[in-house]
């Protein structure tokens, strides 16, 4: 569909619902793990089911989001854990949030580099410069700094990263008059990249962000600026329409904040806040959190021809064939299987659990080839 805009895919999962039981998505083949029944109805778009999509089926890609705790920190099983969960789960482009500064700033994008060469010579790595935001006034009184940098990987030999489209939301360039700062926007500006699906008729932006922690003041703020960032992204281009907004945002999915967001038109999540499909793990006991933090937001009237329904969700990633390390011994009280998975998968891999959504790559009307793209 055509209107002004440029197709983004904002990391940044927003609105959406579902009507009756929905599991979540595990590997080809697995038994569902949980179910839940809202407690009232709501639209069927975002509907989630653990039916995985076709691995032979080159008309589809499916893009994640996915805050891989600390990436880069001195855990062995940690990059081979993601790579299983990227290959279990069949997954085209995963951005990346919390790709830390390490080791003078070397190991997050070296783990990142690292995932990307392990999934094979077609996979590549688009990491982001350093985030400005309001962090920087913390990174002064530690030592050494701590920051994060945001990543996409994504396969190659299905998609092509359009030229110049990746960036960080430039805060100066689009000042909020609430601030006198305008670095204090966020505490990680947002990542922005296009792709363009080959040999087929997708191309899509993607927005990324990992929001502010929750016990911050400004994170409310922070959610709400996501409209404008949204609606700026979808105005720069008169022909691309398909904005993903997606990531970690540390924000319940049917808290307030989010009023903003809800309202742009016809505004879409892959996940509905009144399902039981939480994003985070309890590290202690391997239990699933009560928080609903990541998801993937887009426009319906844009891109309900691109987004399969019914495929997608929440990723059961502690059922991948990650690496274990024999030398953690979970607590007397985890025993429970699915417990004792995700307390493995909590230490060694991450505390949050990715999003998925499938696109189709042939029903695209609205292309970034009409700017020569």
């Amino acid at each position: 569909m055509r209107k002004p805009a440029i197709a983004v895919l904002v990391l940044l999962l927003l609105a959406g619902g579902g009507i009756g039981t929905w599991h979540f998505l595990q590997p080809p083949g697995s038994p569902p793990a949980e179910a839940g029944t809202p407690t009232a109805p709501e639209t069927p778009r975002g509907h989630v089911r653990d039916v995985p999509p076709d691995p032979a089926n080159s008309a589809l890609i499916r893009l994640a989001t996915f805050n891989v705790q600390n990436l880069g920190r001195d855990t062995p099983q940690q990059v081979p854990g993601v790579v299983e969960i990227v290959r279990t789960f069949k997954l085209h482009l995963v951005a990346l949030q919390e790709v830390m500064n390490y080791e003078q700033g070397a190991a997050g994008p070296a783990a990142v580099r690292q995932i990307a060469q392990a999934l094979g010579p077609t996979w590549r790595a688009e990491i982001s410069t350093e985030p400005n935001g309001t962090e920087s006034a913390a990174r002064a009184s530690s030592n050494p700094p701590s920051f994060e940098f945001y990543a996409f990987l994504y396969d190659s030999s299905v998609l092509e990263l359009v030229s110049g489209s990746a960036r960080l939301w430039d805060e100066a360039a689009h000042p909020d008059p609430a601030l006198t700062d305008q670095e204090r926007q966020f505490d990680r500006e947002p990542f922005i990249a296009s792709f363009k699906v080959k040999g087929a008729r997708l191309d899509f932006t993607v927005i990324s962000l990992h929001a502010a922690a929750p016990d911050k003041s400004w994170r409310p703020a922070e959610i709400r600026r996501l409209r404008t960032v949204y609606e700026t992204v979808q105005a720069w281009d008169p022909n691309q329409n398909d904005v993903f907004l997606l990531g970690d945002f540390n924000t319940a999915l049917d808290d307030a904040d989010w009023d903003a967001v809800r309202q742009i038109d016809s505004s879409i999540r892959a996940i509905p806040a009144s399902a039981e499909v939480k994003t985070t793990l309890n590290k202690s006991t391997g239990a699933l959190s009560q928080n609903q933090y990541d998801s993937i937001w887009w426009q319906g009237r844009h891109s309900d021809e691109d987004v399969v329904a019914g495929q997608g969700g929440r990723v059961d990633a502690w059922t991948a064939p990650f690496p274990r390390d024999p030398a953690r011994t979970p607590p007397a009280g985890v025993t429970h299987p699915d417990n004792l998975l995700r307390w493995h998968y909590a230490q060694l891999v991450s505390d949050h659990l990715p999003v998925l959504i499938v696109l189709r790559t042939d029903s695209d009307t609205d292309r970034f080839q009409d700017r020569g793209r």
